[in-house]
């Protein structure tokens, strides 16, 4: 007796009496064509239900939330403290993504207008996510990290 998965039930069978068997190779290689064409379609359905699912998350309300991450090195040690703080809640994710560019923009502009004053200042940027600042030579940097999450999640929970 051997065990073969079909769907998602395990299913004990006699190797004899299987249909495949009997075929020969041609045909043996049409039957898993077959098969193979079925797993795909499940495969596929289950591809569109997540799909769905997420399309209908994307609809919902969501929170722009900034988080301040201060990197020090420490004694040869990486010390890292972060700070989240609620910026916006918007009806859906494209909206707080709007949102999340207008926030970057003014951090981006602010951290710039800085610079002007502290010629040693270095400014890292990932677009409209986060900026990374670091003071002439000090071992801190600053990161201000955007994140649009869903109402539910709290990350300062985390």
């Amino acid at each position: 007796m051997k065990c073969f998965i079909k769907g998602f039930a395990a299913l004990w069978h006699d190797p004899d009496t299987l249909p495949m068997n009997n075929l020969w190779e041609k045909e043996r290689g049409l039957e898993m064509a077959k098969k193979n064409k079925e797993i795909k379609r499940v495969l596929l359905a289950i591809f569109f239900c997540l799909l769905m699912s997420n399309t209908a998350n994307a609809q919902s309300p969501r929170v722009l939330w900034e988080e301040v991450q201060v990197m020090e090195i420490q004694n040869g040690a990486l010390s890292e403290n972060s700070q989240w703080t609620l910026i916006q809640a918007t009806p859906s994710h494209e909206q707080c993504m709007e949102a999340q560019r207008r926030v970057y923009e003014a951090r981006k502009n602010h951290y710039t207008a800085l610079k002007e004053s502290r010629p040693k200042m270095e400014i890292w940027t990932t677009p409209y996510t986060a900026i990374t600042t670091r003071s002439s030579l000090d071992p801190i940097l600053i990161s201000n990290i955007f994140h649009c999450l869903p109402v539910t999640a709290d990350p300062r929970r985390r």
